[in-house]
């Protein structure tokens, strides 16, 4: 990790150069070599400084329906794949089920994203096609494994790109994750999502029709966002 250590510690440089009379041509060059840097070895602005870099931080999410939310861990399942969270499905003294996302800064920040977007999008298009719950289900069901397969693709081409310190970090972020969630639940129990149950030539109907939805869903990474503005996103 001393290589990583190293860039940042010239992208700091670069940055500082940058800001130091933005006008000139020195610190326009060294503001766009800082950008070609952070994009190179995928970092973000908040690996620059010390503030939570290594802290693995928890988002919380309530079930949205007690009774069928087989499609909601479904996608949980795909975030938890494709990035380095780790997801713990609790439940509450009320018998409420809780979903804990567990993770580094940036990574949670992106789950939280694309988990509030996706699901908005499912229980707002379900709900305005489909009358009954099992047929809502077969859709919001089709339409998480379109884009659950968008995401792995996703997946595949970012790695093709990794470099050996971007893998490393990656591994180095994986393991602190899980280190934390054990001493959270020293007794955590591995589950399996249950695959969708499509009974009737309807819901079949409904899934594929999920499937077609969830093909054109923008997944706009917000590359941008701040912390705080991405928790907002309703």
């Amino acid at each position: 990790m001393e290589g990583m250590e190293r860039t940042i510690e010239r992208i700091k440089k670069l940055m500082a150069l940058a800001m130091s009379d933005p006008d000139t041509p020195e610190a326009k060059s060294a503001a766009l070599k800082a950008a070609e840097l952070l994009a190179k070895y995928e970092l973000d602005m908040a690996d620059l400084t010390e503030e939570n870099k290594n802290d693995v931080l928890e988002e919380q999410f309530k079930n949205y329906d007690p009774n069928n939310g087989n499609w909601e861990k479904m996608f949980l399942s795909v975030l938890m794949n494709v990035f380095d969270i780790h997801v713990v499905v609790d439940k509450t003294n009320r018998n409420e089920v809780l979903y804990r996302l567990f993770g580094k800064k940036q990574d949670l920040v992106l789950c939280v994203y694309f988990f509030k977007m996706v699901r908005r999008i499912a229980i707002k298009r379900a709900e305005v096609e489909y009358k009954t719950k099992a047929m809502r289900n077969s859709f919001q069901c089709g339409l998480i494994d379109a884009i659950g397969h968008r995401f792995f693709e996703m997946k595949e081409k970012r790695q093709e790109h990794r470099t050996e310190m971007t893998t490393a970090l990656a591994v180095c972020n994986r393991e602190d994750v899980m280190a934390h969630v054990n001493s959270v639940f020293p007794k955590l129990r591995k589950g399996k999502v249950q695959q969708p149950k499509i009974k009737t030539e309807a819901e079949a109907k409904a899934f594929h029709n999920g499937r077609k939805v969830g093909k054109e869903i923008p997944l706009n990474t917000p590359l941008e966002g701040e912390y705080e503005r991405a928790r907002g996103i309703a």
